[in-house]
């Protein structure tokens, strides 16, 4: 199959907005990344809105394109699934996408991987802080109304600050 070929064409296209929403979700993580490491809260909330929806572009495009492997070679969706954009069209164009998505996969991957410990970390220190502020305090902070509970050290706490 050559990239002049329809088939092959619209599969580059595919593969070329496929990794267009990869580097963007990449641009996105890494600014969630900064915006753990510094602690802020502030803008999580978006950046974790438009990391899904570019997550859920990106597993249309990939549903669409199990669906043009399969029509062009006659294969079930699954079968489709598992052969790599390389091995479906010995084009060295989509050879070459293919291998700029595998990397770009690889560094999703480590992004992933590096904002789950991060928000791990930041957890266990929201629930040391926790702990320090209560000193273990056997009462709950705070009553079924989300208020600091009447006597309790939160209600101290906020009294303070």
């Amino acid at each position: 199959m050559t990239s002049s070929d329809p088939a092959s064409a619209e599969l580059h296209e595919l593969l070329s907005r496929e990794l267009d929403l990869m580097d963007q979700l990449a641009d996105v993580m890494q600014r969630k990344q900064r915006l753990l490491v510094a602690s802020s809260t502030a803008g999580l909330a978006e950046l974790s809105h438009q990391e899904e929806e570019l997550a859920q572009r990106l597993a249309r495009l990939e549903r669409q394109r199990i669906a043009l492997v399969a029509r062009q070679h006659g294969l079930d969706p699954q079968d489709a699934a598992r052969l790599s954009a390389a091995e479906s069209s010995g084009d060295a164009q989509l050879d070459e996408l293919a291998g700029g998505m595998r990397l770009r996969i690889d560094e999703l991957q480590q992004l992933q991987d590096d904002n789950r410990v991060l928000t791990e970390r930041l957890v266990e220190y929201g629930e040391l802080v926790l702990r320090l502020v209560t000193q273990g305090e056997g009462q709950p902070g705070y009553n079924s109304h989300g208020r600091p509970a009447e006597g309790s050290r939160r209600e101290l706490l906020n009294c303070r600050v």
